[in-house]
């Protein structure tokens, strides 16, 4: 998988057009229609091994748990009004 991140273009996305990265895809894909080897950075192909592990670390809960704190306060919100609103009804009659 890191080898794929390596030859994509996403992988330079948010750079601000670091120097010959077109030129080091556009090698890469000229020895691959040749039928040669993509001679690869170790060290980059480390580094985006170690993101990945990263990510794997993540629990799966915790994008839920972000989601539910970012909109628990507008749901109370919502819910303490429709409360209130309710309480006046009651005393209105």
């Amino acid at each position: 998988m890191a080898k794929s991140i390596y030859l994509s273009t996403g992988r330079y996305a948010g750079l601000e057009e670091p120097e010959g990265w077109h030129v080091e895809l556009d090698r890469a894909q000229e020895a691959l229609k040749m039928g040669g080897l993509v001679s690869y950075n170790e060290s980059e192909l480390a580094r985006i091994e170690d993101t990945g592990s990263l990510i794997h670390n993540v629990p799966r809960s915790a994008p839920w748990l972000t989601l539910l704190r970012l909109f628990l306060p507008g749901l109370l919100l919502l819910v303490a009004i429709w409360g209130l609103i309710w309480i006046l009804r009651l005393l209105r009659h």
